[in-house]
């Protein structure tokens, strides 16, 4: 199921941003709706088996006690406050051993860097980042290569990740699913950036100034044998039109 792609597993309106889409995708897949967990109390009204959350507003201090959700899945720091996630949350969360946890969601985190992403790379059940708009540069998406089996990572709106860091993530064994900003690239950097990919099933990329030749890529995706959308905006975007 895709979360940072077109086919999140709902029926998308056309008008209804990506982002808006997560927890009813999150909901099919998990068979609940996520769990919003801000606070002490709400850990522990909480039943113990939810496998998905909202964890945005939980203090620092409060982060030892998820450790009672041993089947969560899917956390997700999603908000319009970039100030919410951290780092240091980030380490807090890879010190707990949720051995289920495989989706991140740290959408518009604007203070999360390499060093979030190397502590997260320590969860090996991880599967999926959503790192869109975050504060991270190329040398995360070495580590994420090199250091994850990770499946699915949306970098989007991310003004560190350039083209060389790009090529490094796709050259992953383990990425079936990729988004990227293309801000800085021609169609023949993308293009090249396709001639990487090992197992990439789907790409889709962001290109608001509207440089790259869709239709050429489109066909190139096609002889390779991926599903690629090309968009106009992303989720930061849509989040901005839609609040």
């Amino acid at each position: 199921m895709k979360l940072f792609g077109n086919d999140c597993g709902v029926n998308k309106p056309a008008h209804v941003p990506r982002c808006l889409l997560v927890a009813s995708a999150l909901s099919l897949a998990f068979g609940t709706h996520p769990e919003f967990l801000s606070s002490k109390g709400d850990i522990e009204k909480a039943k113990p088996n939810i496998k998905s959350a909202y964890i945005e507003e939980l203090p620092l201090q409060y982060y030892p006690l998820l450790t009672r959700f041993t089947q969560l899945r899917q956390l997700s720091y999603y908000s319009p406050d970039s100030t919410l996630a951290t780092d240091d949350k980030l380490r807090a969360l890879a010190s707990l051993n949720l051995t289920n946890l495989a989706d991140i969601t740290l959408l518009n985190g604007r203070h999360i860097t390499d060093e979030g992403i190397l502590a997260l790379s320590k969860i090996k059940s991880l599967t999926s980042l959503q790192l869109e708009g975050t504060g991270i540069t190329d040398k995360a998406l070495g580590i994420l290569a090199t250091n994850t089996r990770i499946q699915g990572v949306n970098v989007a709106n991310c003004d560190g990740v350039t083209p060389k860091g790009l090529q490094t993530l796709v050259t992953s064994e383990s990425l079936e699913d990729v988004s990227f900003s293309a801000n800085q690239m021609s169609t023949e950097d993308v293009l090249n950036l396709f001639a990487s990919f090992k197992k990439t099933t789907w790409c889709e990329i962001m290109d608001p100034q509207g440089r790259l030749d869709a239709a050429a890529l489109k066909k190139a995706a096609s002889e390779r044998g991926f599903h690629l959308l090309v968009r106009p905006t992303g989720a930061l975007q849509d989040m901005e039109k839609y609040k």
